[in-house]
Protein backbone atom coordinates (compact mmCIF):
# COMPACT_ATOMS: atom_id res chain seq x y z
CA UNK A 1 0.00 0.00 0.00
CA UNK A 2 1.42 3.57 -0.43
CA UNK A 3 2.98 5.37 1.68
CA UNK A 4 -0.09 7.51 3.43
CA UNK A 5 2.46 10.56 3.93
CA UNK A 6 2.50 10.67 0.35
CA UNK A 7 -1.04 10.35 0.01
CA UNK A 8 -1.48 12.73 2.48
CA UNK A 9 0.79 14.96 -0.16
CA UNK A 10 -1.26 14.65 -3.14
CA UNK A 11 -4.61 15.10 -1.69
CA UNK A 12 -3.27 18.54 0.03
CA UNK A 13 -1.66 19.56 -2.81
CA UNK A 14 -4.22 19.08 -5.21
CA UNK A 15 -7.28 20.26 -3.15
CA UNK A 16 -4.76 23.37 -1.77
CA UNK A 17 -2.32 24.69 -4.28
CA UNK A 18 -4.09 23.66 -7.39
CA UNK A 19 -7.06 25.66 -6.16
CA UNK A 20 -4.86 28.55 -5.02
CA UNK A 21 -1.71 28.87 -6.85
CA UNK A 22 -1.89 27.88 -9.93
CA UNK A 23 -5.22 29.50 -9.92
CA UNK A 24 -3.58 32.83 -8.96
CA UNK A 25 -1.48 32.37 -11.90
CA UNK A 26 -4.30 31.50 -14.29
CA UNK A 27 -6.42 34.67 -13.69
CA UNK A 28 -2.91 36.73 -14.22
CA UNK A 29 -2.83 34.45 -17.65
CA UNK A 30 -6.23 35.43 -18.80
CA UNK A 31 -7.49 38.56 -19.93
CA UNK A 32 -10.80 39.90 -18.50
CA UNK A 33 -11.75 40.98 -21.69
CA UNK A 34 -14.75 40.81 -23.95
CA UNK A 35 -13.65 37.11 -26.09
CA UNK A 36 -15.55 36.60 -29.50
CA UNK A 37 -16.35 32.80 -29.10
CA UNK A 38 -17.32 31.98 -32.61
CA UNK A 39 -14.33 33.98 -33.78
CA UNK A 40 -12.08 31.74 -31.64
CA UNK A 41 -13.36 28.55 -33.07
CA UNK A 42 -13.72 29.45 -36.57
CA UNK A 43 -9.97 30.23 -36.15
CA UNK A 44 -9.35 26.97 -34.40
CA UNK A 45 -10.94 25.21 -37.53
CA UNK A 46 -8.43 26.72 -39.70
CA UNK A 47 -5.40 27.41 -37.89
CA UNK A 48 -4.40 24.89 -35.30
CA UNK A 49 -0.84 23.92 -37.11
CA UNK A 50 1.55 27.32 -36.12
CA UNK A 51 4.92 26.48 -37.83
CA UNK A 52 5.55 23.18 -36.70
CA UNK A 53 3.63 23.14 -34.25
CA UNK A 54 0.60 21.90 -33.84
CA UNK A 55 -2.58 23.04 -31.08
CA UNK A 56 -4.48 20.83 -29.65
CA UNK A 57 -8.47 21.30 -29.57
CA UNK A 58 -8.42 21.76 -26.18
CA UNK A 59 -6.94 25.19 -25.76
CA UNK A 60 -6.64 28.08 -28.03
CA UNK A 61 -4.73 31.58 -28.13
CA UNK A 62 -7.25 34.40 -27.35
CA UNK A 63 -7.33 37.32 -30.50
CA UNK A 64 -3.81 39.54 -29.40
CA UNK A 65 -1.71 36.90 -28.37
CA UNK A 66 0.93 36.78 -30.18
CA UNK A 67 3.20 33.62 -28.55
CA UNK A 68 4.46 31.44 -31.21
CA UNK A 69 4.39 28.17 -29.44
CA UNK A 70 6.79 25.75 -30.20
CA UNK A 71 8.51 22.72 -28.27
CA UNK A 72 10.55 22.50 -24.96
CA UNK A 73 10.82 22.93 -21.30
CA UNK A 74 11.22 26.22 -19.37
CA UNK A 75 12.70 25.64 -15.40
CA UNK A 76 10.39 28.31 -13.01
CA UNK A 77 11.47 30.25 -10.08
CA UNK A 78 7.97 28.86 -8.34
CA UNK A 79 8.13 28.68 -4.40
CA UNK A 80 5.36 27.07 -2.23
CA UNK A 81 5.39 28.18 1.89
CA UNK A 82 4.38 24.24 2.67
CA UNK A 83 6.83 22.96 0.05
CA UNK A 84 10.50 24.75 0.73
CA UNK A 85 12.47 23.80 -1.69
CA UNK A 86 10.01 22.20 -4.49
CA UNK A 87 10.82 23.07 -8.25
CA UNK A 88 8.66 23.17 -11.34
CA UNK A 89 9.12 22.53 -14.85
CA UNK A 90 6.99 23.33 -17.76
CA UNK A 91 6.96 21.36 -21.04
CA UNK A 92 5.29 22.01 -24.27
CA UNK A 93 5.08 19.32 -27.14
CA UNK A 94 3.03 19.47 -30.85
CA UNK A 95 -0.60 17.77 -30.51
CA UNK A 96 0.86 15.02 -32.48
CA UNK A 97 3.49 14.01 -29.48
CA UNK A 98 0.89 14.63 -26.41
CA UNK A 99 -0.44 11.19 -26.14
CA UNK A 100 3.09 9.62 -26.79
CA UNK A 101 4.78 11.22 -24.01
CA UNK A 102 2.00 11.06 -21.83
CA UNK A 103 2.01 7.57 -21.90
CA UNK A 104 5.70 7.03 -21.66
CA UNK A 105 5.35 9.52 -18.80
CA UNK A 106 3.88 6.93 -17.01
CA UNK A 107 5.53 4.04 -17.84
CA UNK A 108 8.79 6.25 -16.91
CA UNK A 109 6.99 6.69 -13.06
CA UNK A 110 7.73 3.09 -13.02
CA UNK A 111 5.66 1.92 -9.99
CA UNK A 112 2.14 1.38 -8.72
CA UNK A 113 0.66 4.81 -9.57
CA UNK A 114 -1.62 7.15 -7.66
CA UNK A 115 -3.28 9.72 -9.84
CA UNK A 116 -5.78 12.56 -9.64
CA UNK A 117 -8.30 13.82 -12.51
CA UNK A 118 -9.61 17.41 -12.19
CA UNK A 119 -12.49 18.39 -14.30
CA UNK A 120 -13.91 21.96 -14.26
CA UNK A 121 -17.48 21.95 -15.38
CA UNK A 122 -18.55 25.57 -16.12
CA UNK A 123 -21.74 25.18 -17.34
CA UNK A 124 -22.26 23.69 -13.36
CA UNK A 125 -20.17 26.14 -11.61
CA UNK A 126 -18.37 22.70 -10.08
CA UNK A 127 -14.41 21.27 -9.93
CA UNK A 128 -14.95 16.99 -9.60
CA UNK A 129 -12.17 15.63 -8.17
CA UNK A 130 -11.14 12.07 -8.84
CA UNK A 131 -8.32 10.22 -6.71
CA UNK A 132 -6.79 7.07 -7.48
CA UNK A 133 -4.36 5.02 -5.27
CA UNK A 134 -1.81 2.70 -6.41
CA UNK A 135 -2.66 1.56 -9.94
CA UNK A 136 -0.43 -0.73 -11.95
CA UNK A 137 1.03 0.81 -15.15
CA UNK A 138 -0.02 -1.87 -17.54
CA UNK A 139 -3.97 -1.19 -16.35
CA UNK A 140 -3.71 2.59 -16.71
CA UNK A 141 -2.03 2.15 -20.22
CA UNK A 142 -4.69 -0.30 -21.12
CA UNK A 143 -7.40 2.05 -20.17
CA UNK A 144 -6.28 5.28 -21.31
CA UNK A 145 -5.48 3.83 -24.90
CA UNK A 146 -9.38 4.02 -25.43
CA UNK A 147 -9.33 7.76 -24.47
CA UNK A 148 -6.75 9.38 -26.33
CA UNK A 149 -8.51 12.16 -28.47
CA UNK A 150 -10.33 13.08 -25.25
CA UNK A 151 -7.20 13.36 -22.87
CA UNK A 152 -5.29 15.64 -25.33
CA UNK A 153 -8.50 17.47 -26.73
CA UNK A 154 -10.43 17.91 -23.52
CA UNK A 155 -10.15 21.61 -22.16
CA UNK A 156 -12.09 21.09 -19.11
CA UNK A 157 -9.54 18.66 -17.65
CA UNK A 158 -6.20 18.09 -15.65
CA UNK A 159 -4.45 14.49 -14.71
CA UNK A 160 -1.92 14.07 -12.51
CA UNK A 161 0.50 11.35 -11.25
CA UNK A 162 2.74 10.19 -8.76
CA UNK A 163 4.46 7.26 -7.27
CA UNK A 164 5.85 6.36 -4.28
CA UNK A 165 9.51 5.44 -5.46
CA UNK A 166 10.11 8.72 -7.36
CA UNK A 167 9.58 12.07 -5.70
CA UNK A 168 8.12 13.57 -8.66
CA UNK A 169 4.83 14.40 -9.46
CA UNK A 170 3.18 15.02 -13.45
CA UNK A 171 0.64 16.62 -14.73
CA UNK A 172 -0.59 16.99 -17.64
CA UNK A 173 -2.95 20.43 -17.84
CA UNK A 174 -5.92 21.81 -19.51
CA UNK A 175 -3.81 23.35 -22.09
CA UNK A 176 -2.14 20.29 -22.64
CA UNK A 177 1.20 21.84 -21.18
CA UNK A 178 2.99 18.87 -19.17
CA UNK A 179 4.66 20.30 -15.58
CA UNK A 180 6.57 18.58 -13.68
CA UNK A 181 6.69 19.72 -9.72
CA UNK A 182 10.13 17.83 -7.95
CA UNK A 183 13.12 18.73 -5.11
CA UNK A 184 14.99 17.05 -7.64
CA UNK A 185 14.30 18.12 -11.47
CA UNK A 186 17.55 16.01 -13.18
CA UNK A 187 15.89 12.89 -13.74
CA UNK A 188 12.67 14.85 -15.74
CA UNK A 189 15.68 16.79 -17.49
CA UNK A 190 16.68 13.08 -18.51
CA UNK A 191 13.55 12.02 -18.97
CA UNK A 192 12.50 14.79 -21.73
CA UNK A 193 16.06 14.51 -23.60
CA UNK A 194 15.24 11.02 -24.54
CA UNK A 195 12.65 12.93 -26.83
CA UNK A 196 13.79 15.87 -28.34
CA UNK A 197 12.60 17.89 -25.54
CA UNK A 198 15.32 20.87 -24.75
CA UNK A 199 15.57 23.76 -22.07
CA UNK A 200 14.45 27.38 -23.41
CA UNK A 201 15.06 29.67 -20.40
CA UNK A 202 13.52 32.39 -22.59
CA UNK A 203 10.59 30.29 -23.51
CA UNK A 204 6.88 31.51 -23.25
CA UNK A 205 3.82 29.52 -23.47
CA UNK A 206 1.19 30.77 -25.34
CA UNK A 207 -1.41 30.54 -22.29
CA UNK A 208 0.76 33.22 -20.38
CA UNK A 209 -0.47 35.75 -22.68
CA UNK A 210 -3.61 34.68 -22.43
CA UNK A 211 -6.25 31.68 -23.85
CA UNK A 212 -9.33 29.86 -24.02
CA UNK A 213 -10.22 26.47 -23.15
CA UNK A 214 -13.33 24.17 -25.19
CA UNK A 215 -14.32 20.48 -24.38
CA UNK A 216 -17.60 18.78 -26.01
CA UNK A 217 -20.42 17.41 -25.00
CA UNK A 218 -18.75 14.02 -26.52
CA UNK A 219 -15.59 14.65 -24.43
CA UNK A 220 -17.06 14.38 -21.23
CA UNK A 221 -19.28 11.29 -21.72
CA UNK A 222 -15.89 9.82 -22.86
CA UNK A 223 -14.50 11.44 -19.54
CA UNK A 224 -17.59 10.57 -17.25
CA UNK A 225 -16.85 6.46 -18.97
CA UNK A 226 -12.69 7.03 -18.32
CA UNK A 227 -13.52 7.74 -14.49
CA UNK A 228 -15.83 4.81 -14.31
CA UNK A 229 -12.87 2.46 -16.04
CA UNK A 230 -10.27 3.58 -13.70
CA UNK A 231 -12.76 2.41 -10.71
CA UNK A 232 -11.87 5.65 -8.85
CA UNK A 233 -11.45 5.36 -4.54
CA UNK A 234 -12.50 9.14 -3.89
CA UNK A 235 -14.49 11.81 -5.20
CA UNK A 236 -14.88 15.44 -4.42
CA UNK A 237 -16.53 18.24 -5.97
CA UNK A 238 -16.11 21.83 -4.47
CA UNK A 239 -18.28 24.46 -5.68
CA UNK A 240 -16.26 26.90 -7.84
CA UNK A 241 -15.70 30.61 -6.65
CA UNK A 242 -17.07 33.46 -8.07
CA UNK A 243 -14.14 34.89 -9.42
CA UNK A 244 -13.36 32.53 -11.14
CA UNK A 245 -17.13 32.16 -13.25
CA UNK A 246 -16.85 35.65 -14.26
CA UNK A 247 -13.27 35.57 -15.57
CA UNK A 248 -14.46 34.84 -19.02
CA UNK A 249 -11.86 31.57 -18.94
CA UNK A 250 -13.82 28.77 -20.81
CA UNK A 251 -15.74 28.90 -24.18
CA UNK A 252 -18.88 26.67 -24.56
CA UNK A 253 -18.85 22.95 -25.44
CA UNK A 254 -18.93 22.53 -28.77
Amino acid sequence: MMDLLLVAFIIVYLLKFVRSDRNRERRKQKKKIKINVEKVIEFQKGNRIIGDFVLTEAAMPIPGNTVQPKEGFRIDEWESDEQDGLKRLRAAVSAEHIFDLFTAMIIWLNDAVSLSIVQTDYEEGKIYYYFAYDKDVPVLLSIFSNYRWMIQNNGEVIFTFATESKEVECQLDDTKIFTFYAWNLQPVIDFLAKFGIKEDKKMIFFPERGYITFSSTEYSEQLAKLVQDLNIDETRVIEMEKEEESSGKSGPKK
